[in-house]
């Protein structure tokens, strides 16, 4: 992958060793993406539902009890649900000095999961076709003119 992404001059990410948890040792075999950019924020949320984080929030109970007790202190930061219809929309201009592998402002999530989207470019993806890389899955996005 490395050595793809290089001879191509992708832009945006690093390349570190993952640590094996028992020993606290560097994987040698493998690598792992730290993606070095975060998106001004842009994306277009109409239609998109909201899930604040703080208890009782607009998610439908929980069967179970909560996780975490609801003394412990909540970020009461907004994400959104991945589960929608269509493309999410971005402003054209947040793109327009990223690099080619760039996480979203914005988070995604439910309960007390909470992830940013990872974005690439075009080049980026034609990288990954090209080379059948197993185990990533795309979709595009829309760029807006606004």
């Amino acid at each position: 992958m490395r050595e793809h992404f290089n001879e191509s001059g992708i832009r945006g990410v690093d390349y570190l060793a993952p640590v094996i948890h028992k020993n606290s040792q560097p994987l040698s075999s493998r690598l792992q993406l730290k993606i070095n950019t975060i998106l001004s924020p842009g994306l277009h949320t109409a239609g998109l539902q909201t899930v604040t984080c703080r208890p009782n929030n607009e998610e439908p109970p929980a069967p179970l009890p909560l996780r975490d007790p609801e003394e412990w202190p909540y970020c009461s930061r907004v994400k959104y649900h991945f589960g929608h219809r269509g493309m999410f929309r971005f402003p054209r201009k947040v793109f327009d000095e990223a690099p080619d592998i760039v996480k979203s402002h914005e988070w995604f999530g439910s309960g007390a999961s909470a992830s940013r989207m990872v974005l690439i470019s075009r080049r980026t993806a034609d990288i990954i076709l090209d080379a059948k890389w197993r185990g990533v899955t795309m979709e595009p996005v829309e760029l807006v003119n606004q």
